[in-house]
């Protein structure tokens, strides 16, 4: 089944900043969803919005998405890992990967492993968060570009 994505809505400031919405599925959906309020920020909820707002930086973002999905072609080849979602825009990162129970130290074993590759010298983490919905794991992880 595709996916579609709706068209670009217009931010209730009136301003013409278009937001791209990003579909993080139910693994994520109560994590994100839920609006930042005094004392309880929600940074994965705050930054994915952030990745929704921007438009893309080429000159930053392609190489950078081909450099992670590099670190994970092994497992992804073998059938261990798949990419569900990948991309990132002008400042923010989101990777979302999936396994299914029998994989999922394939998927932990990059989560831990992460900072040793060089793409994560570009980046600062947000956050990431794992979850388990009908018997595959669900890592999210979010990544700001790190100041120069």
């Amino acid at each position: 089944m595709a996916l579609t994505t709706p068209p670009p809505e217009t931010s209730s400031a009136g301003d013409s900043a278009a937001t791209q919405r990003i579909e993080v599925g139910a693994a994520f959906h109560q994590l994100i969803d839920r609006p930042s309020a005094p004392g309880f920020p929600n940074e994965f909820g705050d930054a994915h919005r952030t990745l929704e707002g921007e438009t893309r930086d080429d000159s930053w973002s392609y190489s950078l998405e081909a450099e992670i999905r590099n670190s994970l072609t092994a497992e992804v080849s073998a059938g261990n890992i798949k990419v569900d979602f990948l991309e990132c825009r002008a400042t923010i990162c989101e990777i979302r990967l999936s396994a299914s129970d029998a994989h999922a130290n394939a998927l932990n074993a990059w989560s831990e492993n992460t900072g040793a590759y060089p793409w994560s010298r570009r980046l600062q983490s947000v956050g990431m968060s794992m979850a388990i919905v009908n018997r595959e794991t669900h890592g999210l992880w979010i990544f700001r570009k790190a100041p120069k």
